[in-house]
């Protein structure tokens, strides 16, 4: 992050089932991860998840949950770990895992309605998100994630979308490679006709 505290929050929302996500720390200091409500206003100077109504999150830095007040909860994390946080909206919980070992329900109940996941991050800090794009670290029973891994389909496609562009890149260097040889030629055969010229006038 290169904002003195900034957030971020995803594109999508779930208001039934359960759903999870992971982070993983590239640094250890101040992080708040959780989710939050389409109304959740972060506007203010150092505002964060967890800081307004219809935000919840966990700071592993600081061993604190937020929900516009602070409470004590979970682990003291490290520079990479991955912490799981999963939403039951069925059950209206939000519970954490940190490197596939439960942390604990932070917060119960919150209100029945869609929520987005969301991070805030101090100056400095650095992770990765993986909403299920590949395949999560710690998967938790009973939850999915928020991204639905490419099907078999999608990956032969994918796979015949690679083949094709590699071959299609070999061709490339191969018909330069041509060209260049033929281009030596072509000099090469233009300076000897040259000599021969110089000689056949003397």
């Amino acid at each position: 992050s290169d904002s003195s505290f900034a957030t971020v929050v995803g594109n999508t929302c779930v208001f039934q089932g359960k759903w999870s996500f992971e982070v993983y720390l590239r640094s250890p200091g101040v992080v708040q991860i959780g989710w939050c409500s389409h109304n959740s206003d972060f506007s203010g100077e150092g505002n964060g998840v967890g800081d307004t109504a219809n935000s919840f999150a966990y700071d592993g830095s600081r061993q604190l949950k937020w929900n516009v007040q602070q409470a004590a909860f979970g682990q003291k994390w490290m520079m990479n770990d991955v912490i799981t946080c999963c939403l039951d909206c069925d059950a209206s919980t939000i519970s954490y895992f940190r490197n596939g070992l439960p942390l604990g329900t932070a917060f119960r109940p919150i209100p029945s309605v869609a929520y987005f996941p969301a991070i805030s991050l101090s100056f400095g800090e650095a992770l990765l998100v993986n909403f299920g794009a590949t395949p999560l670290r710690f998967p938790v029973a009973g939850f999915r994630p928020l991204q639905a891994p490419p099907s078999d389909v999608e990956l032969l496609r994918g796979s015949f979308i690679m083949h094709s562009w590699f071959h299609v890149v070999e061709r490339i260097h191969l018909s330069r490679s041509l060209a260049a040889n033929v281009s030596g030629e072509a000099a090469g055969s233009f300076q000897m006709r040259s000599l021969e010229e110089s000689d056949a006038l003397r």
